[in-house]
């Protein structure tokens, strides 16, 4: 699922959109995560979700920052992926 992304995404609250439809599980990869809050870090890894960074797509089309270390610090091991490789 691609959440996160962009410089407007922090607004939208993706991750808790999705835990109000019942939506977290550890059956879902969450791709970018550039803009997550911490309440959404931590629904993400409280589902047993798990997380993949596209860094290329991410800095090149100013998606932001990739979250490596944010990933991290909640205890995820991030995945690295591809976006747009056309």
């Amino acid at each position: 699922v691609h959440v996160g992304m962009g410089r407007l995404a922090g607004r939208f609250a993706m991750i808790k959109s999705l835990q109000r439809l019942n939506l977290l599980g550890p059956d879902t990869t969450y791709i970018h995560c550039c803009y997550f809050s911490d309440e959404e870090w931590q629904l993400v890894k409280d589902s047993g979700g798990r997380i993949s960074i596209a860094s290329q797509v991410e800095m090149q089309m100013g998606h932001g920052q990739p979250p490596v270390g944010k990933a991290l610090k909640y205890g995820l091991r991030p995945s690295l992926s591809i976006d747009v490789v056309t």
